[in-house]
């Protein structure tokens, strides 16, 4: 920069600025410039300070940790004020650069104090560096981006003992290993660096566009991959070669692979969300970026049963599915892994008539790209109710249906298609059914009743709510005598919690009769009591479960008893 002479230079060249954000955070140089000379300004901020430095030397700095504003209507000014348009500098500019490297180091700065011209006469020796310079590629990482395009991220560093001195330039390299400097065959990128201190490192990027045979597919095809190599060579012109070791400033081949969006794309959202059929056909999807979701949405019966379905997984997905109601917000029920694959699915029976949402998701947020792709499927079943609605074990339960394949087989199964089926019936040619059945033994609260035809395969749910029940080897008895009680429905272990069944005479804190553990499926052992000496009468059992609190009250009746004493005569 070369200061020259204006009316206003008292004004104008009190000193240097660094005004970021439109004057919301400045630094002004200590230094102010004099007429007619050249100087070297540089001016840094990292996120914390914003420096100035004058003729390679620190020269003012102040605190300010205000991101920077950006964007189309942001200008940059080079010896003007954004605010003032009246205030620009009066000389000359050369050699200006920007860059976005933190640097603390000026070394030629200094030659802007020379301020006369080199003469011929002999002085005092040249003071040489000792050591050498010596780049090395660091690092290559590539980030997945939106529409099969990756950001590569390359790490430079210099790893000798003085400074480049010189500039250098590093270049990417596509379909082609370079030989050395000067080989610029294949070479899609350059990056321009300035010299940097020895241990310094800087950071190169660039985004590579998507792959030229990337296409996006139709509905019923898969999203195109595509395979790329490429190499990165740093000082590829050369500037330092006399100290290159190709080994470290050569580095490949590096594979990236890019994928397609599918069909379906942008459906991120609720609000975006594409429709499917019900029918079982599937669409092809795929998670093109990390975080990708995919949301589709379908309309359903009332009372019918939906079998919600991923599949066909590429080697790198784990999909995670999740059905929201027709607001989009609320979840109904989710699955990660079903039956221990990656794959997913829900069986769901719709309480309504309306519109739901189906979101898919990698199980983690950072795979995207190549080898995700999976299937996704809806196909509406039959339906099932029951009468009752709830029952306790043993008892008998009425199942009927609708909507199956004429005179098909069927199978009931208790909360699972993998177990034993209840019962097996025949559809009537209306594909009607109806079907008596006992309740198994199984835990306190809900339950699903799977109905599946043997030959279409349709699916039909239903829910019933299990209720407590105790059952007694007698119900009669007199004072003395020996009982057992067992309970069914009660709590089964979960979440480390194991339900303890307690029986009680006449109060849910009377006497304390006898106590178990109960099973996974809510059944307790055999809890044998001695009916207490009291009046005959009918008196009221209590089981309680110790965990959940759920009660069953039970009636036994004390039978009058005559006691001879002694029993013989002589």
């Amino acid at each position: 920069m070369h200061a020259g002479h204006h009316p206003f230079s008292d004004f104008l060249y009190d000193g240097v600025y660094l005004r970021l954000n439109g004057n919301n955070g400045y630094v002004k140089s200590n230094t102010q410039l004099q007429n007619y000379r050249w100087y070297h300004i540089a001016a840094t901020y990292d996120g914390s300070t914003i420096k100035v430095y004058i003729n390679g030397n620190s020269d003012n700095s102040v605190s300010y940790s205000v991101p920077l504003r950006y964007g189309t209507s942001t200008n940059l000014y080079l010896g003007g004020d954004g605010q003032f348009n009246n205030k620009y500098f009066f000389g000359w500019i050369q050699g200006a650069r920007i860059s976005n490297v933190i640097r603390t180091s000026f070394p030629y700065g200094s030659f802007a104090n020379i301020l006369s011209e080199p003469s011929t006469n002999a002085g005092s020796p040249v003071v040489q560096q000792t050591g050498t310079p010596s780049l090395a590629i660091q690092s290559v990482n590539v980030t997945q981006g939106a529409g099969g395009t990756n950001t590569m991220v390359v790490v430079v560093q210099n790893q000798g003992s003085v400074t480049t001195a010189n500039g250098f330039a590093t270049d990417l390299y596509l379909n082609h290993q370079p030989s050395g400097p000067g080989d610029y065959t294949g070479s899609i990128n350059s990056w321009v660096a300035s010299p940097i201190d020895a241990n310094q490192n800087i950071t190169l990027t660039t985004v590579i566009p998507a792959a030229n045979n990337l296409r996006r597919p139709s509905a019923n095809s898969a999203p195109t991959e595509s395979n790329q190599t490429f190499y990165v060579q740093t000082d590829s012109t050369g500037a330092l070669a006399n100290y290159d070791q190709t080994s470290q400033t050569i580095t490949g081949p590096i594979t990236v692979c890019t994928a397609s969006p599918d069909a379906f794309e942008g459906d991120n959202s609720a609000s975006t969300a594409k429709p499917t059929t019900t029918d079982g056909v599937a669409q092809i999807h795929n998670f093109d970026t990390p975080g990708d979701q995919d949301w589709s949405y379908y309309t359903t019966q009332k009372g019918m049963t939906y079998t919600i379905s991923t599949g066909n997984l590429g080697p790198n997905a784990d999909t995670v599915l999740s059905l929201y109601a027709s607001d989009g917000t609320t979840l109904l029920a989710s699955n990660d892994d079903y039956n221990g694959t990656p794959a997913s699915q829900i069986t769901w029976r719709a309480p309504a008539s309306g519109t739901y949402y189906i979101q898919v998701t990698d199980w983690s947020q950072f795979v995207g790209g190549c080898g995700t792709t999976y299937n996704l499927s809806v196909t509406q079943g039959a339906s099932i109710t029951t009468t009752p609605t709830s029952g306790t074990y043993k008892q008998s339960v009425t199942v009927s249906g609708n909507t199956f394949a004429a005179n098909e087989s069927i199978k009931i199964y208790w909360d699972s298609p993998s177990t034993t089926p209840l019962a097996t019936t025949t559809a009537s040619a209306t594909g009607t059914l109806t079907k008596n059945i006992k309740v198994p033994q199984a835990a306190l609260g809900k339950h699903t009743l799977f109905a599946i035809d043997q030959t279409s395969h349709r699916v039909a749910i239903a829910s019933i709510q299990i209720k407590p029940k105790a059952s007694l080897s007698a119900v009669s008895g007199i004072a003395g005598a020996s009982i057992t009680l067992t309970g069914y429905g009660f709590m089964g272990y979960t979440q480390d919690v194991n339900e303890v069944l307690n029986v009680y005479w006449n109060s849910p804190t009377g006497t304390l009769l006898g106590t178990s553990t109960v099973n996974g499926l809510g059944t307790s052992g055999a809890i044998t009591f001695t009916v207490p000496k009291v009046p005959a009468g009918t008196y009221t059992l209590y089981a309680v479960g110790q965990a959940s609190g759920a009660t069953v009250k039970v009636l036994f009746k004390v039978k009058p008893s005559l006691t001879v004493t002694p029993t013989s005569l002589v």
